[in-house]
C-alpha cells in the first residue's frame, strides 16, 4: 500500500491473513475462483488511505487502508508475538489481550480534531466500517470517502475495555453512551510519548502523532458485488 499510493498500478489481494479485515469489506470472499477472477478482471475502485505521521523530523508517513487505533488495541498489537501469531492465527491476540489486561495502566490520551479537544481512553480512526474482522466499527466509513471516522471511547479501566468490546462483538459499539463518532480529515493525538499507534495491524509510529486523510489514493481490484460499486 506504501508503494502504490499513487500510482496507475492497481492493487489485488489474495486473503491469507489473520482476520481479512480488507477482503471482507470489500466482499472479496476466500474462494479461489472468486480471488483470481477479481484479480484478473475485477472492476477498478479507488479508495482514501490514510496516514500516520510521528511528529519527529526523522519519521516517515505510513499509510493505511482501514483503521488507525490508539489505546489497549494498540498495546496489543505491539505485545503479540509474531512467532505465536504464525502459529495459532487469532488466538494469538486474545491470549494477548488476557494477559495484558492484567497489567494495563489505562492512560489518557487527548485528541484535536475539528477545533475541538476530547479526553478519552482509546481511539479507533476508521477509514472503512469493520475492525477486527466481520466486526463493525464505524457504520458509516467507506473506503471511497476521503474522511476518517474518529471512534472515541471515553471511559478508561478494564472495565470499560471488556464493556466496548463485548460491544463491538455485538454491532453496538457506536451505541454506547460513552462512545461518539466524529467525521474528520485529520487529529492531533497526544498521551504518554511512545505509547504505540497501529494500523490495520501493525505499529505504524509512536505517540505525539497525526493521523489523517493522506493525499495520494489506491486503486484497488474489487468484486463485481463489492459494496464499494453500490
Amino acid at each position: 500500500v506504501n508503494a502504490l499510493a499513487g500510482s496507475a498500478l492497481p492493487l489485488a489481494i489474495v486473503p491469507m491473513g489473520t482476520a481479512n479485515v480488507l477482503a471482507i469489506e470489500i466482499g472479496l470472499r476466500a474462494e479461489a475462483r472468486l480471488i483470481a477472477e477479481t484479480a484478473l478482471d475485477g472492476p477498478i475502485a479507488r479508495i482514501a488511505l490514510g496516514q500516520v505521521q510521528g511528529l519527529g523530523a526523522d519519521h516517515l508517513p505510513r499509510r493505511f487502508t482501514l483503521m488507525a487505533g490508539v489505546g489497549f488495541d494498540a498495546e496489543v498489537v505491539r505485545t503479540v508475538d509474531p512467532r505465536i501469531k504464525q502459529r495459532l492465527g487469532k488466538l494469538a491476540y486474545v491470549l494477548a489481550t488476557l494477559k495484558l489486561l492484567l497489567r494495563y495502566r489505562t492512560p489518557r490520551y487527548i485528541v484535536h480534531a475539528n477545533g475541538r479537544q476530547f479526553a478519552v481512553g482509546s481511539v479507533v480512526l476508521a477509514n472503512g466500517r469493520h475492525y477486527g474482522g466481520a466486526f463493525v466499527c464505524a457504520p458509516d466509513a467507506r473506503l471511497d470517502r476521503p474522511s476518517l471516522e474518529l471512534c472515541l471511547m471515553q471511559a478508561r479501566g478494564r472495565r470499560a475495555i471488556v464493556r466496548y468490546a463485548l460491544a463491538l462483538a455485538l454491532g453496538r459499539l457506536h451505541r454506547q453512551h460513552d462512545v461518539e463518532i466524529v467525521a474528520t480529515r485529520e487529529a492531533m493525538i497526544e498521551g504518554p510519548a511512545g505509547d504505540p499507534v497501529q494500523g490495520d495491524g501493525d505499529i505504524l509510529g509512536v505517540l505525539p502523532a497525526r493521523i489523517a486523510v493522506a493525499p495520494e489514493t489506491l486503486l484497488l481490484a474489487v468484486p463485481v458485488s463489492s459494496p464499494l460499486l453500490r
